[in-house]
Order: C-alpha cells, then structure tokens, then sequence
C-alpha cells in the first residue's frame, strides 16, 4: 500500500490545483514523507509544516517554483494499491482506483469488464 495526500475539502486542492509541474514533482507532493508523518501523528497542519515542506520543495527542486499552498492544511492520507487518479471538483479531491472503474470495451460487444 502507498499513502497518497488528498485535499478532499471544498475550496482548493492539493496536487489538482498544482499541475503545471513534472511528474516527479507530482508524485513529491503526493507523498511527501514528512507530512505524511505529521498526519499520522495526529497532528493538525499548520504553517509549520507547510515551513517543512516547503524547505524539503526547494531542497529536491529549487527555488523558481514552490507550490500554491492551497489544499495543504486540510490534508488527509487515503491508502493505494495500484494505479489511481486524483479528481478535483471546486477543489476537493478524491481518489479513483483502477480496480473500482468499470472500464467499456466498445469492441468487445459493448461489454464492461473490470480492470
């Protein structure tokens, strides 16, 4: 299993409303380790930990970008197993697994097979 960081609240996402970097940099924010950890120790986001992953951004990556911070405090861990999608409506996120997707296969007499 992974721990993915979603922003499932209204308002801004996370990794959604961060798209204009690399995969890589995708996938830092999606499972940044240090934050992760705070969530599992039950602790509330604060400016402190943004502080923390903001040095860890600029550390990996450089300074000419950081992140838009929105979606950041409201963080939750949702736990994978294989291939998903991060969606976003009016900023809250949600997970879609591969194994939860009837996938249409239009040349297989409009059947529906699961993944």
């Amino acid at each position: 299993m992974t721990s993915i960081l979603i922003s499932p609240g209204f308002g801004a996402g996370w990794s959604t409303w961060n798209t204009n970097y690399d995969p890589t940099q995708q996938a830092y924010m999606l499972t940044h380790g240090r934050t992760i950890e705070a969530i599992r120790m039950g602790e509330e986001l604060t400016t402190k930990h943004w502080d923390a992953f903001e040095e860890d951004w600029k550390y990996h990556f450089g300074d000419e970008y950081v992140p838009y911070e929105g979606g950041f405090f409201d963080l939750v861990i949702r736990e994978v197993d294989g291939p998903f999608i991060v969606e976003e409506y009016d900023g809250s996120e949600s997970l879609r697994v591969a194994d939860a997707v009837d996938w249409w296969y239009p040349y297989a007499g409009s059947v529906r097979k699961r993944v």
